[in-house]
């Protein structure tokens, strides 16, 4: 008894290492994420944010109950330049408003001065 359930917990745990892990961190203020950008676009503080920002775009529309048809979405590197952007014109906020803003562009299919097209 004690083999079987030492290989089913070794199963589990060569299982769980080779998922493919995205990690998301909480919501940043706009200036602090544009200086993780401008260092490395791939910068543990930067990427992860088009997680977070996806992820609330996900939220806002599960308690819309209206899902986004293929056309309104977005790829997650689209996600993270469009937050880049919009943390550029607006320094002063964060990217729970980054994401609000651009789930009312998709949501109600506008470009939003060409943040999104």
């Amino acid at each position: 008894m004690k083999k079987i359930l030492i290989i089913t917990t070794l199963l589990f745990s060569f299982n769980t290492i080779a998922e493919e892990r995205i990690w998301a961190l909480e919501h940043m203020e706009c200036k602090k994420f544009l200086e993780y950008c401008e260092e490395n676009i791939y910068d543990y503080f930067c990427a992860p944010q088009a997680s977070f920002v996806q992820g609330m775009i996900t939220g806002l529309n599960y308690e819309r109950q209206d899902y986004m048809w293929e056309k309104n979405t977005q790829s997650h590197t689209n996600i993270k330049y469009v937050t880049i952007e919009y943390c550029e014109r607006n320094p002063d906020k964060d990217t729970v408003d980054a994401a609000v803003h651009i789930y009312t562009l998709l949501a109600a299919e506008e470009c939003g001065d060409n943040l999104l097209c």
